[in-house]
């Protein structure tokens, strides 16, 4: 069975699943924001087996195997182990949307404070606007956490990297009210609990 992000994509009925988004980014390629990716996960009766996000400007393919490690261009990669506010400690977060704004004023004013929490306590924060690539960077040590306050995430987006992020040793948690998406290393998935908690 596959299931796609571009919905003329989708086909079958079988235990085997695909789950891809071809164009991740695609308000970015639009524009001409050269920060995209292709991403794809396998499942097979609801459990993970393979993931693969491909960034085609660096030439970066991540994937991973179940129980098998994850992998940046063929060598395998882990988490950092940074709390969120060691020098060089980014926390990779997708902001609150607009959209929630407009449909939700006080959840909007919520995530903004949260948001704040995690600027002040952290060394810096990033959103690059493709939570994809995100969360390979948390899997390859590069950034030690990603938080998604964007509202608008979906599991097609997300599901190849966090199995590459699990298999490279991320935690995963919907943590709060809210729900709030974490994916981090095991010391600033700690940190990231505490300060979300407090901000709700």
């Amino acid at each position: 069975k596959i299931e796609s992000e571009e919905e003329e994509d989708s086909a079958g009925d079988g235990k085997i699943l695909l789950r891809h988004d071809p164009l991740d980014g695609s308000k970015h390629y639009f524009v001409g924001i050269p920060i995209v990716a292709s991403s794809a996960a396998l499942i097979e009766e609801d459990n993970p087996q393979f993931g693969m996000v491909l960034d085609p400007h660096l030439n970066s393919i991540y994937h991973a195997f179940h129980r098998e490690g994850a992998f940046l261009n063929n060598k395998q990669v882990r988490v950092s182990n940074r709390s969120i506010s060691d020098d060089h400690s980014f926390i990779m977060v997708e902001s609150p949307t607009s959209k929630i704004f407009r449909d939700d004023p006080q959840k909007f004013d919520g995530l903004i404070k949260t948001f704040s929490q995690i600027a002040q306590t952290s060394f810096r924060t990033r959103n690059i606007g493709l939570a994809s690539l995100a969360i390979c960077l948390v899997a390859d040590g590069s950034s030690s956490a990603f938080v998604d306050l964007s509202g608008t995430t979906k599991l097609v987006d997300v599901e190849g990297a966090t199995i590459i992020a699990k298999e490279a040793g991320a935690l995963v948690s919907e943590v709060g009210p809210d729900k709030i998406l974490v994916i981090a290393n095991p010391k600033a998935m700690e940190e990231l609990i505490e300060l979300i908690e407090l901000a709700n």
